[in-house]
């Protein structure tokens, strides 16, 4: 499939910003790269709710083998089952996503959906003391965590100019990278208080953070 993905993204046509003709050296367009993405309100608050995934919800899925463990007390092919059921809501947020155009409230849907909904799907799963209720659950946080990840990159590709697209990508990119110091925590919670607290306490957190996003940033919520 990543093969493919390579082939098809070949044939996307190539959009180059024009050049103002003023050479800079690498360190001066980093600089201009973090100012532009913080004066872009949109683009600055779309990097936030991707740093907020990456802290908190993300990790789950590095963790998802030693969550299941824990719940179910279930072997390798029914951990296996449950990936596999997460991957279906993937495919199902892929065609859901695709379909959004402007005008349908993206905003509020990335922020309630896409956070608040993995928030909300840790939570059933922390009391979800069956395996075929759990796999139901995945499919759920599935869907709500690639309707993010699709759904948050393309607005911020959309809400930046051409000429710092790729800078404001790769800081989004980079939001990413912080997904190990959410699982370092998120593994010592596990075995010090438990994987269903644990869960609860994710979800909770999740939840807060999409009250405070659509709260405090009206320019992600009345972003269509």
């Amino acid at each position: 499939m990543s093969v493919f993905a390579v082939l098809f993204t070949s044939l996307v046509p190539s959009f180059k910003p024009e050049s103002n003709g003023k050479k800079t050296n690498v360190f001066t367009d980093i600089a201009e790269g973090i100012k532009y993405t913080y004066k872009n309100r949109l683009v600055f608050m779309l990097i936030i709710s991707s740093v907020i995934s990456a802290l908190f919800a993300m990790p789950f899925r590095m963790q998802l083998p030693v969550f299941a463990r824990r719940l179910y007390d279930i072997d390798a092919s029914e951990i296996g089952w449950m990936m596999a059921a997460m991957g279906v809501g993937g495919l199902l947020a892929a065609g859901i996503a695709a379909n959004l155009r402007p005008g349908n409230r993206r905003g509020i849907i990335l922020v309630v959906i896409g956070i608040g909904g993995s928030g909300v799907g840790m939570i059933l799963l922390a009391f979800s003391h069956f395996y075929l209720v759990g796999l139901a659950v995945m499919v759920a946080v599935g869907l709500v965590g690639s309707i993010r990840m699709t759904l948050g990159q393309s607005l911020s590709i959309e809400a930046t100019d051409d000429a710092f697209r790729a800078r404001v990508m790769s800081l989004n990119m980079m939001s990413f990278g912080l997904m190990p110091l959410g699982a370092l925590p998120m593994g010592y919670s596990v075995d010090k208080l438990g994987a269903e607290t644990t869960l609860v306490i994710l979800g909770v957190t999740l939840l807060i953070a999409t009250t405070l996003l659509m709260v405090t940033s009206s320019t992600l919520r009345n972003h269509s």
